[in-house]
């Protein structure tokens, strides 16, 4: 039980001048919030971050009231959303209704380890420290038990046999393949590869020996790495995937400004 204890040192971000995200996309604060059929439920007021990996754990979502009276909290994980870069909104992969029943907290405070726990078991999400423990939920479910900490979605596609394949990285580095049927069972799951062989993007080192590495997944995904001296990845991280530009929409963009100018 001593593991359930060990969740990360927080601080909210608008409370901390000389705290910064490792990466800027990563300040989602006053970005809209929706639930998975596109209610909107509030928008982001703060950030609650790790102190030690720079990075953002929770979300502090409010929602309702008028000039701060009456308005609602909310305590959500990182985990639990889906930043939409390009539409500036963030999705909460539950319904409004599942939200509004989350745990109570209070944002002048800073998240104590038993809520941090509490949260992450509402979500059915295993947290940075791993798997929930036991007894952390009552209806915590088989599949939540047996997540991988923290794990990304690189791609999905679907094969000639219907099924849906999904790709996978895990924090630890692991790339994950996963084929289900049209029902949703497990066909098939293996590790198919690591970053470390993945090819290099971009790298450089950080003045504390923590080397900052980009590479890129054959599916072309960007997977950012925080990797410490002794080699191990202290964080891993996805950027959002800007919008692909047709050369057809440029062609044509040009052509009508062309059209334009003539007349």
């Amino acid at each position: 039980m001593e593991r359930a204890e060990q969740q990360p040192d927080l601080v909210k971000l608008s409370d901390s001048e000389s705290l910064h995200l490792q990466e800027p996309w990563q300040d989602i604060h006053e970005l809209d919030v929706y639930d998975i059929n596109g209610e909107q439920i509030g928008s982001v007021e703060d950030l609650y971050v790790d102190q030690e990996t720079l990075q953002p754990r929770f979300l502090d979502v409010s929602a309702g009231g008028f000039l701060g009276v009456g308005k609602k909290h909310f305590l959500i994980p990182v985990e639990a959303v889906k930043v939409e870069v390009n539409e500036e909104r963030v999705t909460v992969d539950q319904e409004r209704d599942k939200v509004v029943d989350s745990p109570e907290f209070d944002p002048d405070e800073v998240p104590e380890a038993a809520l941090q726990r509490a949260v992450y078991a509402f979500y059915d999400q295993a947290g940075p420290d791993g798997p929930q423990v036991e007894g952390a939920a009552e209806e915590a479910s088989e599949t939540t038990e047996t997540l991988t900490p923290r794990t990304y979605l690189l791609s999905e596609t679907t094969n000639e046999a219907g099924q849906t394949v999904q790709r996978t990285i895990d924090e630890s580095g692991n790339i994950i393949e996963t084929t289900q049927d049209e029902a949703g069972n497990l066909v098939a799951e293996d590790i198919v590869g690591t970053v470390d062989d993945l090819p290099s993007e971009e790298e450089y080192t950080q003045q504390e020996g923590r080397t900052v590495r980009t590479v890129k997944e054959e599916t072309g995904a960007l997977i950012h790495l925080s990797i410490g001296p002794d080699g191990k990845i202290l964080d891993l991280s996805l950027p959002p995937q800007k919008e692909e530009v047709v050369e057809e929409d440029v062609l044509e963009e040009h052509s009508e400004s062309h059209s334009k100018t003539s007349q």
